[in-house]
């Protein structure tokens, strides 16, 4: 058996977390969209799943903080989970 510690979940959760919003903004701002329609509208899906998927990874860091105990960080991160929610 290794002696090393297990990788911390919050570094897998944050290094996700860049990653999704790295590529949904790639979405959003870069990729080609569809002809005859304005661009809001063809931005309209890519921004729908940024903010869901903003809200998930604010759910997941506040259950994470709940587990831990740290009861402050678990408030805010429910709160910034709900912004999210609403621009959803």
């Amino acid at each position: 058996m290794s002696n090393q510690a297990a990788p911390n979940p919050l570094f897998w959760f944050i290094i996700i977390g860049l990653f999704l919003s790295s590529f949904l903004l790639w979405l959003i701002y870069f990729s080609p969209g569809t002809s005859g329609q304005p661009d809001w509208v063809v931005r309209l899906p890519a921004a729908n799943a940024f903010f869901n998927a903003m809200c998930a990874c604010c759910l997941v860091f506040g259950f994470i903080n709940t587990r831990k105990g740290k009861r402050e960080i678990h408030q805010r991160a429910m709160i910034a989970a709900f912004f999210f929610s609403v621009l959803f």
